[in-house]
């Protein structure tokens, strides 16, 4: 087990400089401004409309059409995520790779994965539910960038009060869970984390100022929905959340196995290193 990963509550690591001190000065010079970003909603079936969250991806989805606008510092932002936010994606998979294996595994043949990136931005008060991520996701990273905004609005991560096993379909009420920790606000800093049965976390309520922002940049590691489809039937992931707990028992298997069971610590293979690869095509 790497000494980088802290198992409670749940796996995750904190990184407090993930980029050197030059990039993340090139981060903040090249900042596309806000009429570049779009409204934003994340999983979950979040509404758009009055969130006062917004997007702007870098990798995957709709990458290339932000690209395409003038004067927002694609060439940039294509490269960041092209080489620095790609390494720092693919050291994370490797990393968490043992859990991913017991995971998936009497469907590891059918697992396809995709990467993506959004610069996030909101300028309204901010609260997301208690949550354990949609069962796509393989694991996620939230990477801070503060605009005057005080630090304990970061991430925060929550243990249950009583025993309890999440699929990640849908929201939870905080009345069921106690804070453990907020990760700090902080320029530069990294919260990256795997989707387990307890990986409960999100965001207290947060009021943001006229003259304040909650930036960010959040990447995520997913099944495609091809695979999805191979493994539980249904055809993209917002359909987890409709689909009525329908795949829940084959989810919550599959999340209990990776701290029930023994980890294959060996090293990548092959297919694995095309794995991830594949997952920024």
């Amino acid at each position: 087990m790497s000494k980088e990963i802290i198992n409670d509550p749940f796996p995750h690591t904190i990184n407090k400089k993930i980029f050197s001190k030059k990039l993340w000065q090139e981060i903040n010079k090249n900042w596309p401004d806000k009429k570049f970003f779009e409204t934003y909603a994340d999983g979950h079936n979040r509404t758009k409309k009055g969130s006062g969250r917004f997007g702007f991806y870098i990798m995957g989805y709709s990458a290339n059409n932000f690209f395409k606008k003038k004067g927002c510092n694609n060439k940039f932002w294509k490269n960041f995520a092209d080489v620095e936010l790609k390494d720092n994606i693919k050291k994370k998979f490797f990393l968490f790779l043992p859990y991913f294996r017991k995971r998936f595994e009497e469907v590891y043949d059918k697992v396809e994965l995709q990467s993506f990136a959004v610069l996030v931005y909101t300028n309204k008060q901010i609260k997301v539910k208690v949550h354990t991520e949609n069962p796509s996701v393989l694991m996620s990273g939230l990477i801070y960038k503060n605009t005057n905004l005080h630090t304990n609005s970061g991430t925060t991560l929550y243990k249950a009060i009583k025993e309890q096993k999440d699929s990640g379909v849908k929201f939870l009420n905080s009345i069921n869970f106690k804070i453990f920790k907020t990760i700090p606000f902080k320029n530069n800093y990294e919260l990256c984390f795997i989707k387990t049965n307890n990986s409960f976390h999100g965001v207290e309520n947060t009021f943001i100022e006229n003259n304040q922002e909650r930036c960010s940049i959040n990447w995520h590691l997913r099944l495609t929905d091809k695979s999805i489809e191979k493994i539980y039937k249904i055809k993209k992931f917002k359909d987890f959340a409709r689909s009525k707990g329908i795949h829940e028992k084959k989810i919550l298997c599959q999340l209990n196995r990776m701290e029930t069971e023994e980890l294959n610590f060996q090293p990548a293979t092959d297919h694995e290193k095309e794995m991830i690869e594949k997952s920024f095509i």
